[in-house]
């Protein structure tokens, strides 16, 4: 396998889990059903996406939680020049939450986050069926509180979240405000990562099945 250079850094290269810092939270939910399709595989399949310079993991947070719960040390890394590579995109996922909305409003009114008022130097909305609700409180406050209590799914498109509320198959979109390159490497530097899925990234190219065996990763 021809191994590219990025400065002094391999592109592609088993990389020791403890070296990589997180810029976002795992799903609680997600983690258990991709824990057990790794398991039953036994190997890493693709490789986990690495800023080359901070050592942010861009993509994979899920697979390195889990090797890591398996007794791996080490991941299939593929390493980019996060900052400098145009090519490189940062989009948002959108939350759509699945449960009633009576459910999540007492959760976040039970919280302190008010629900009654417009709010200026808003950090999004909450879109209702018949009603959307801009909030204060920021992306890590609220989603702090739905994570683990509220069943969620996680949209590409504003539209199709949106869409999805319309035609009744969610109570709520949750739509917040866009992230930027450097709030992902500052979220994983300050040890303050975002909540679960909040960042989406679009490569130009990203290698795929490299089917690395457990036992390498140990």
């Amino acid at each position: 396998m021809t191994v590219l250079q990025i400065g002094a850094r391999p592109s592609r290269a088993l990389t020791r889990i403890s070296e990589l810092k997180e810029h976002e939270q795992i799903d609680p939910f997600h983690l258990e059903e991709l824990k057990s399709e790794l398991v039953r595989d036994g190997y890493q399949r693709d490789p986990i996406t690495v800023d080359a310079n901070y050592k942010v993991i861009l993509d994979g947070h899920h697979r390195v939680k889990i090797l890591r719960t398996l007794g791996c040390s080490r991941v299939a890394a593929h390493y980019v020049d996060y900052l400098n590579d145009a090519n490189i995109r940062v989009k948002a996922w959108y939350p759509v939450v699945m449960d009633s909305e009576s459910n999540l409003v007492k959760l976040l009114r039970e919280s302190g986050i008010n629900l009654d008022t417009e709010a200026r130097g808003n950090s999004g909305h909450l879109v209702f069926r018949d009603r959307v609700i801009t909030v204060k409180s920021d992306r890590k406050r609220i989603m702090g509180v739905l994570v683990g209590k509220v069943r969620m799914d996680y949209v590409p498109f504003e539209a199709f979240a949106r869409k999805l509320v319309e035609t009744g198959r969610a109570s709520c979109a949750i739509i917040f405000n866009p992230i930027s390159k450097e709030d992902v490497v500052e979220a994983a530097l300050s040890g303050d990562p975002f909540p679960p899925k909040t960042t989406r990234h679009i490569f130009a190219t990203r290698p795929r099945n490299w089917f690395i065996p457990l036992r390498d990763l140990t």
